[in-house]
């Protein structure tokens, strides 16, 4: 089970899940004082992804949980943990920054450009034969 970073506010959230039954229904709730947060439909690979507001009032550690069907029928629960901060949600940093990569791969892209353009731009000349 995947939380995205909290946006805005009210303070919104995006959890995601995979094991459930496709096309079948998944809630979302938050739990300490259990609380339904909404419902969505898992795509046809058995990927739920919900979009949530947590309700004012949730502060501290919580949990949030996806329910829903697995393939062979069995109930599917995925939870977890989060901290709901007053001025919203924070998440552990679970992995390096992604900025070194995504500039790494624009230079290489940029570099790459530029070795494809380049033969527009080098003039030839014609070979000299020695006699």
């Amino acid at each position: 089970m995947e939380l995205g970073q909290a946006t805005g506010d009210p303070r919104t959230v995006t959890v995601s899940g995979d094991g459930f039954a496709p096309n079948s229904p998944v809630t979302i709730a938050i739990y300490s004082a259990p609380h339904a947060l909404g419902t969505g439909t898992a795509d046809a690979a058995g990927h739920a992804e919900l979009q949530v507001v947590i309700p004012a009032g949730y502060t501290g550690n919580h949990t949030l949980a996806l329910a829903g069907f697995a393939s062979d029928g069995s109930a599917r629960f995925l939870t977890v943990a989060l901290k709901v901060t007053a001025a919203g949600l924070t998440l552990p940093v679970t992995g390096p920054s992604a900025v070194p990569l995504t500039a790494y791969g624009v230079a290489l892209i940029l570099l790459g450009a530029l070795l494809a353009a380049a033969p527009r731009y080098i003039r030839r000349r014609p070979a000299r034969h020695c006699q």
